[in-house]
């Protein structure tokens, strides 16, 4: 019996993009596990192209058949009485064979240095480029990379290394894997790595089993002369090989300048501090929940500007904002009522509506900011967010990330995440991505003012920030569907990693509020059968035209009455959850809006570039 299932239908709407598609929409380079090409440039350094003529070869072939005539010329002496003869008949076959075998030689490398000169001609529409100014091209791009597309092979169809440009990474990339499925080292560390290699790149990146990922990047970052800040407030060495300070200090409330931020900047960070669990909102009263978080930060913010216009730099901290609170509500109270100062009729009249509430009122607000504080009560923590004078070299400003190309980490161990971790990592991650807003009115203002200075100019265009969530649901991020949205034009690009799919509906409520907003997914082998589901679903189906050849009467010999009958023809998915749920896990399945989903094969494990 014979299948056929090749005939297409006008309703099938899924399909997966072929080689050259995929070639003309990333970017690519040639990618050859062998290294040859170093074989390549190890014969050419040894063989320039004078040696490869003809001249040359003869010259060759004439010494080797020498040196191996003479081995074994004396043996032939001695047993034969035409000794003379025969060592001149061999030694000319000897030389005309490898004449002919350097000769093919030279031709083989002739090739293989005319595909470098001529490029690889790629199936569908790609153009012909020299291989070297491919790999060139691939890494001006800050590409991601992304996995192997095997090609059949010769110069049509190499199988290619296959990244996103530094324009699609700005649309975001979300990698899907459970747990121990490679998303951190088969993709984050390399990313981060490859990074490091890019001129006018700054990264951020948070490590929820800290130090693994600034121990695995370090290397990189180092080895090419760029800034390190690894911030893990929980640990206690001082310092490490490489000039790394691992005891730095950093303080959210000052400026570049060590000055208060403004008023304006201190109720930002207010709301950053405090976030509206969705969990939370649907298992309880969604206003109260809603009353009690602006409360909060309105609370909160007040405090900051009590602290900032009464104690001046000297205080103002984190740490001390902890202690006010931790007096209670009569202290509180107390505090305000003797206040006296700069905008202290101001501040008194805030603090008039907060202590015109219920007593019971006051005393939830006060518990909740101290809950969303909590992650201080760690003595180590609470020493690294004070600096204690205005000159103290080893307090980071979040503004030094944008001065020069930077790696900052936020490293919290495991074992501290539900112990204040998540709330310290959300806090520091939310202000950093403020920042990168500010920064990039800063850019463009700089380029306004200077609109013939080319070196402002590159800034504004050319800065590239690259954001490594790890863990993302760890996070707890006010309204991050609208982040991922405006970040894309701050020329920042963020990489998320979840086990699941599940996870964003659980942490968000409706999973397309945040992959509506990410260009690229990479869904690697043996995920969840939610992701696999959610995956098949969105990816389309196709027309399946299936016939057999059937044999309609029994009664009729048996080399007659077979006919082609359709059999099982129908609509089905372009994947189904089971082939994404049973994909090797040498394989990634890609979705993005920007063409057909295809399928490619994983770089071996990462080493060091």
């Amino acid at each position: 019996m014979k299948n056929k299932s090749k005939k297409s239908h006008p309703a099938a709407t899924g399909r997966f993009a072929d080689y050259g598609e995929i070639a003309s929409n990333f970017s690519y380079r040639i990618y050859d596990p062998r290294s040859f090409s170093k074989l390549i440039g190890f014969i050419s350094g040894i063989a320039p192209d004078s040696i490869c003529s003809l001249f040359s070869i003869l010259v060759i072939s004439i010494i080797f058949a020498v040196i191996i005539i003479s081995t074994f010329g004396g043996a032939i002496l001695y047993f034969s009485a035409y000794a003379h003869f025969i060592i001149f008949v061999g030694y000319l076959g000897l030389w005309v064979v490898l004449f002919f075998l350097l000769l093919i030689v030279k031709n083989k490398i002739g090739s293989i240095n005319n595909i470098k000169a001529k490029g690889f001609k790629l199936s569908g529409h790609i153009g012909t480029e020299d291989v070297e100014k491919i790999k060139e091209t691939y890494e001006k791009n800050k590409s991601f990379d992304l996995g192997i597309l095997e090609g059949s092979g010769g110069k049509k169809n190499p199988s290619l290394l296959i990244g996103l440009n530094s324009k699609k990474r700005f649309e975001h990339t979300l990698i899907i894997s459970p747990t121990g499925g490679g998303k951190t080292s088969r993709y984050i560390i390399p990313g981060i790595c490859r990074d490091a290699l890019y001129p006018n790149v700054s990264v951020f990146a948070i490590d929820i089993d800290s130090p693994n990922l600034y121990a695995s990047v370090k290397k990189d970052w180092l080895k090419s002369g760029k800034t390190i800040i690894f911030f893990d407030p929980y640990k206690t060495e001082s310092c490490e090989a490489g000039g790394i300070d691992l005891q730095i200090r950093f303080n959210p409330l000052l400026n570049e300048d060590k000055e208060p931020l403004s008023d304006e900047k201190l109720f930002n960070l207010s709301s950053m501090l405090f976030h509206l669990d969705k969990r939370e909102m649907r298992s309880g009263d969604i206003h109260a929940h809603k009353y009690y978080t602006k409360r909060s930060i309105d609370l909160f913010y007040w405090c900051l500007l009590y602290f900032k216009y009464r104690y001046g730099v000297k205080y103002f901290n984190l740490v001390a904002v902890k202690s006010f609170f931790e007096r209670g509500v009569k202290f509180i109270e107390e505090e305000i009522i003797n206040f006296r100062g700069e905008n202290d009729k101001k501040i008194k009249i805030l603090f008039r509506n907060f202590l015109e509430l219920p007593v019971y009122e006051r005393a939830k607000i006060v518990t909740d900011i101290l809950n969303n504080l909590d992650f201080l009560n760690d003595e180590n923590v609470a020493k690294r967010f004070r600096c204690k004078d205005k000159d103290n070299s080893r307090c980071f400003s979040v503004y030094d990330f944008f001065n020069k190309d930077t790696l900052f980490i936020v490293g919290i161990p495991k074992e501290k995440m539900n112990s204040g971790g998540d709330n310290l990592m959300s806090f520091i991650t939310s202000i950093f991505i403020n920042a990168i807003y500010e920064n990039r009115r800063r850019r463009l203002a700089l380029t306004v003012e200077n609109k013939n200075d080319d070196d402002s100019n590159r800034l504004a265009d050319e800065c590239s920030i690259f954001m490594y969530l790890d863990e993302f649901p760890a996070l707890s991020i006010n309204n991050f569907d609208i982040e991922l949205a405006n970040l894309r034009k701050t020329n920042t690009g963020v990489c998320l990693t979840v086990q699941d799919i599940s996870f964003l509906k659980d942490r968000y409520g409706d999973i397309p509020l945040i992959t509506s907003n990410i260009g690229t997914h990479i869904v690697m082998g043996h995920a969840g059968y939610e992701t696999c589901k959610y995956y098949s679903e969105i990816s389309g189906e196709r027309y399946i035209f299936h016939k057999e050849s059937v044999r309609r009467n029994s009664s009729l010999p048996l080399s007659a009455d077979f006919n082609e009958t359709p059999v099982a023809s129908g609509m089905f998915p372009l994947i189904s959850p089971d082939e994404l749920k049973n994909m090797s896990g040498s394989s990634v399945f890609i979705y993005t809006k920007y063409l057909n989903p295809f399928i490619l094969n994983l770089k071996p494990q990462y080493t060091s570039l």
